[in-house]
């Protein structure tokens, strides 16, 4: 009997979710539970992954002098608008790569940086990580990085962050 019970696989998931359904009963009209929420229609995906191969490379590109081992880029077209949405996404990005190493800490935190280019000034974008706390820094002229920590405490880092604007590395994708 004992060998049948560890050859089957027991599924925990329905019954967390109906005791967390029964734990919030007296509140269930106001609450809604979705299981298994799907977080995206498409496959999620960065839209660049830059890995340093070696640590004590010094990338002699402007911005090259605060990437990590890893590094993850969003880029938005001059149509595209950039706001903290964008940001906490691309951060999410980070965070579940981060997370999903075949080992765990495969990818150290602090070996992990994220980058947003964009044509123009985020104004908006900054404007509400100011109204968070979150302090922005002009790196030099049109790069910024936030300094401290973000808001999502599960990520544990202090990764480092880039929005930059009409660089060198992507005016050649602007329209001016």
């Amino acid at each position: 009997m004992a060998d049948i019970l560890e050859a089957v696989n027991i599924q925990w998931h329905p019954g967390f979710y109906g005791a967390a359904e029964l734990e919030f009963l007296s509140n269930k009209g106001d609450l809604e539970f979705q299981r298994e929420f799907n977080l995206s229609k498409e496959p999620i995906r960065m839209d660049l992954l830059i890995i340093k191969k070696l640590a004590d490379v010094r990338i002699e590109n402007e911005l090259g002098h605060i990437f990590k081992k890893f590094n993850v880029v969003e880029y938005k077209s001059p149509d595209d608008a950039l706001s903290i949405d964008d940001y906490y996404k691309t951060v999410g990005y980070a965070c579940l790569y981060k997370g999903l190493g075949e080992t765990v800490n495969q990818i150290p935190a602090n070996e992990l940086t994220i980058s947003i280019f964009r044509e123009s000034y985020p104004r908006e974008m900054f404007e509400a990580m100011k109204n968070l706390g979150l302090e922005i820094k002009e790196l030099c002229r049109n790069k910024f990085t936030r300094l401290r920590r973000i808001f999502l405490r599960e990520c544990g880092t202090k990764i480092r962050r880039i929005a930059g604007y009409v660089t060198d590395f992507c005016s050649v994708l602007s329209e001016k």
